[in-house]
């Protein structure tokens, strides 16, 4: 029986351990959405990317500007990472 629960602990602490040290899950899709809000000479500050779900990410962004844009032109540059449009 402790073999049965140190399995089940070892596979706990796996699989939970790079989301409580807040790892980032998708290396490839933080770098396309930085390059997405780069693209037009802004600079991304900071960069915050989760998972929520199973297939689910969200993201916190921190963009630095030298033009003032409105949030709405960075959810029309980011709309497409919504739509799974990532090939």
């Amino acid at each position: 029986m402790p073999c049965v629960i140190a399995s089940w602990s070892y596979g706990l602490i796996r699989d939970t351990g790079a989301i409580l040290l807040d790892m980032n899950p998708d290396r490839e899709l933080a770098d396309k959405l930085r390059k997405a809000v780069e693209a037009e000479g802004d600079r991304l500050d900071d960069l915050h990317l989760w998972r929520v779900g199973p297939g689910h990410l969200a993201a916190i962004l921190s963009v630095a500007t030298s033009e003032p844009r409105d949030p709405i032109y960075y959810r029309n540059r980011l709309a497409c990472f919504s739509r799974s449009c990532l090939t």
